[in-house]
């Protein structure tokens, strides 16, 4: 997807760059619809969220940059985001074992975010995560 530059005025988007973020908040959500979008997503609590397939089940992650804003994120569940997932887990220093591992002890924590912008024509030009790093 084409980039935005870096001195994009659009309102509510955070200039790429490298960034502190804190974890505000998380919420579980299960693919309910035909896409993951406002209409096809549906929000649960954690013990119905465990109950449905890995490839309907994602975390959407509230991370506040100071002076900058709110930043929202899908973790998804399917292997092919395993790497993603490990990373934001590593990065904000949640114990993974070989039982699992508690993504909620990660709320109000601090992570280190590498921010980019990208201009979909479905959606208005939004910010990504391009990675997760130690802070």
């Amino acid at each position: 997807m084409p980039l935005i530059p870096v001195d994009v005025t659009t309102a509510n988007i955070i200039p790429s760059g490298n960034y502190k973020a804190i974890v505000r908040g998380l919420t579980y959500q299960i693919k309910t619809g035909e896409k993951w979008n406002k209409d096809g997503t549906t929000e649960v609590m954690f013990e119905e969220w465990l109950k449905h397939p890995l490839d309907l089940r994602r975390v959407h992650l509230i991370l506040l940059i100071a002076e900058k804003g709110l930043l929202f994120h899908q973790l998804y569940m399917v292997e092919t985001a395993a790497g993603f997932m490990a990373a934001f887990l590593r990065a904000t220093k949640v114990p993974i074992t070989k039982e699992g591992f508690d993504i909620e002890l990660s709320i109000e924590k601090e992570v280190g975010v590498d921010v980019g912008i990208i201009d979909d024509p479905a959606y208005e030009p939004r910010n990504v995560i391009n990675k997760f790093f130690k802070v």
